[in-house]
């Protein structure tokens, strides 16, 4: 919001009225104000996921025992083949002993 007013403050006063400038000049700024907003959106959505306020399953990942989505895995040994798995809490507790 801040930005916004910010960009609407340094704007000339009469800069749409300006005499000399043809209607088709205006065609140029419609591109530019389509990425400024997509980059604004962009902005918004990495800031949330910053603030905590993304989507629930955001940074979850699955559990190799019970294939639960969980926001902490522990990596470890579960059987003799010796190959690494990520396991939730609740598989941690079963396969550690």
């Amino acid at each position: 919001d801040a930005a916004l007013l910010a960009a609407l403050a340094a704007e000339p006063e009469g800069s749409e009225d300006e005499p000399g400038r043809d209607a088709g000049a205006g065609g140029d700024a419609d591109p530019k104000a389509a990425r400024k907003s997509a980059r604004k959106a962009a902005k918004a959505a990495r800031r949330a996921t910053r603030e905590g306020r993304a989507e629930h399953s955001y940074g979850q990942k699955q559990c190799t025992q019970c294939s639960r989505s969980v926001d902490l895995l522990v990596r470890c040994q579960v059987d003799s083949t010796e190959r690494w798995h990520m396991v939730c809490g609740k598989c941690w507790r079963r396969v550690s002993g």
